[in-house]
């Protein structure tokens, strides 16, 4: 929500539509943190007893809820983005007495979705130890600590940026002024 209003999606559409993609891809990360550990049992028992079927059967599962997961990212980041690049671009084609938005609104953006985009890599990364490694290791607390370092990397960096916007000397630049 707070990288909604800082690229002016403010409308309740807007931000419905924003709160209901982001509540799915909570989801479909619930989801996949509970197939990971079931596609570790099924592999352990394909390599015991060769019951593959139900391996591949939660392997599936997971590539196409990984995929649902990648493409909501998509639609998220991609209206976020667009969305910015429309009022910069409105604000250099039209005369509305505006030069430029504060730099700091691009950094924002940038940053927050490099960021978000690195949670999808960690279930990517255990389930390809899953799939090629022939070791025991707790994968799972790397991956929560993995979760937990992005999480407050993220958020901590998105506040700290967000209040810097709003204290700062970062305002919108109009003829030779600063709004």
């Amino acid at each position: 929500m707070v990288i909604c209003v800082t690229v002016y999606a403010r409308n309740i559409s807007d931000i419905t539509q924003f709160a209901f993609l982001q509540a799915t891809l909570t989801l479909t990360g619930w989801t996949i943190e509970i197939l990971i550990p079931n596609l570790e049992i099924a592999k352990h028992y394909s390599d015991c007893n060769s019951h593959t079927h139900n391996f591949y059967q939660i392997l599936l599962q997971v590539v196409v809820v990984v995929f649902s997961a990648v493409i909501f990212h998509i639609v998220i980041w991609t209206n976020i983005i667009t969305k910015y690049y429309s009022h910069e671009k409105n604000i250099k084609m039209c005369d509305f007495g505006l030069t430029e938005l504060p730099g700091i609104l691009g950094n924002i953006v940038v940053l927050q979705c490099i960021l978000f985009s690195l949670f999808r890599l960690i279930p990517l990364l255990q389930v390809l130890y899953i799939l090629y490694s022939k070791k025991k290791c707790n994968k799972f607390a790397c991956a929560g600590l993995a979760y937990g370092v992005l999480s407050v990397l993220s958020k901590g960096l998105l506040a700290i940026m967000f209040v810097k916007l709003l204290t700062d000397d970062s305002c919108i630049y109009v003829n030779n002024e600063k709004a």
